[in-house]
């Protein structure tokens, strides 16, 4: 389509502890992880994400393991540069796992790599300010925003007065009481104990760690928390900002981190802030954090919104990882946008998956292309059966569905 700019949109770009382990021991690159999506990115003319990590480099100390408490080094967001990824979001959950710090450090570290981004701020003049992106003539204006910072887990809490640091939709909860601080010689013991002997200690002192609770999320934010009265300075903010961006730019996007973590529809909350997003003015709504793709759909009064595109990079079986949820999957949305009209006149959209290699490594891969690797007749049916579930979970359909580079989604 000549006559229209392409954006391609990918989902949340997430960087677990073993895959750093795992990528060094082996001498491997971050961009070996994501080289096979590169088919899926061509021909874009501007490709946006979501950064669900800090990149706050090593000095921070970098995310550990199968821990949900995110950091990586550069080399992850390079290697997402070399694919194509052009803009960042920095607004989620995750933004202040290493702290004020780290949210500076990883805003530098975009600068320095020239990677555009949004969501985070370094002064309070960058926050007022709209991110806006001539495209072949089209002015397109991104806006990032978050319904948290996972603070009420005992994360980072923004100071009283710095709150604009972080495009927040709502205040940040409390963070838990502190407990009593360890006395020194404890502090000394722990360094030196080797960490079998800590964990057997623990377990005579605490009993057994109880499983995690494997449990969809329907949201992050309560139901009874639409409409309460402690948003409604944040919501007429992120709306006088969605404001400005139309009086400057002639499309709009707004990356919003709403919704609960593997949930298989969009919540109450999620639908909510949508909505009054949508009535704000944005032309097109990526919502994000299910970690799972959910659906495309089109609001009453026209605006485009995804509620959820599913992990870019992820590690399945690592973390809080729930089986048979299609959390390996994810899509990559094409969104043509008219140079005439400054509308959407074409959406289309590939799906690919997180699949972990004989190496240990997690990459990044289209269906089609997997399908052509495997050999065994099961894990290929499997693979189909799965595929069809995520393109009729995305675009509102039922049915029988062949394995394609590509799909046409909704259009005007």
């Amino acid at each position: 389509m000549n006559d229209c700019i392409r954006l391609t949109c990918l989902g949340d770009c997430l960087c677990y502890g073993a895959q750093m382990g795992r990528l060094h021991a082996l001498g491997k690159t971050y961009a070996e992880t994501v080289a096979a999506a590169a088919p899926v990115v061509r021909g874009a003319d501007y490709v946006l994400a979501n950064l669900e990590t800090p990149l706050a480099g090593e000095t921070l100390g970098l995310a550990r393991g199968a821990e949900p408490v995110f950091n990586a080094p550069t080399a992850f967001a390079e290697a997402l540069k070399t694919l194509g990824v052009g803009f960042l979001s920095t607004a989620n959950n995750h933004c202040l796992d290493r702290g004020v710090a780290g949210l500076e450090a990883t805003i530098r570290n975009l600068d320095t790599l020239g990677l555009d981004h949004d969501g985070t701020f370094l002064t309070e003049a960058d926050a007022g300010r709209v991110f806006v992106k001539e495209i072949s003539g089209v002015r397109v204006a991104i806006l990032c925003a978050t319904y948290g910072t996972n603070s009420e887990y005992g994360r980072m809490c923004l100071p009283e007065g710095e709150t604009w640091r972080v495009s927040l939709l709502r205040p940040q909860p409390p963070n838990p009481p502190p407990g009593r601080p360890w006395p020194l010689w404890r502090r000394a013991m722990r360094k030196v104990t080797p960490r079998r002997v800590r964990e057997a200690l623990s377990v005579l002192r605490h009993g057994l760690p109880r499983p995690p609770d494997l449990r969809p999320v329907p949201d992050n934010v309560p139901a009874g928390e639409v409409g309460a009265a402690a948003h409604e300075a944040y919501i007429r903010a992120f709306t006088e900002k969605i404001r400005r961006a139309k009086e400057v730019a002639d499309f709009v996007v707004v990356m919003a981190h709403v919704g609960g973590q593997y949930n298989p529809a969009p919540g109450q909350y999620e639908r909510a802030t949508v909505r009054w997003i949508a009535e704000a003015g944005a032309d097109l709504i990526l919502a994000e954090h299910a970690h799972k793709p959910l659906c495309l759909e089109r609001l009453p009064n026209g605006t485009w919104v995804s509620y959820a595109l599913g992990n870019f990079t992820y590690t399945p079986g690592v973390g809080w990882f729930i089986p048979n949820v299609l959390a390996e999957y994810s899509v990559a949305l094409h969104v043509w946008v008219s140079r005439a009209d400054k509308s959407i006149a074409r959406m289309s959209f590939s799906v690919l998956k997180s699949v972990v290699g004989a190496d240990g490594v997690a990459r990044t891969v289209p269906v089609p292309t997997l399908l052509g690797q495997l050999i065994d007749p099961e894990e290929r049916e499997l693979l189909v059966m799965e595929n069809e579930a995520v393109v009729n979970q995305f675009r509102g359909t039922r049915g029988a569905v062949e394995v394609a580079e590509e799909y046409e989604a909704g259009c005007p």
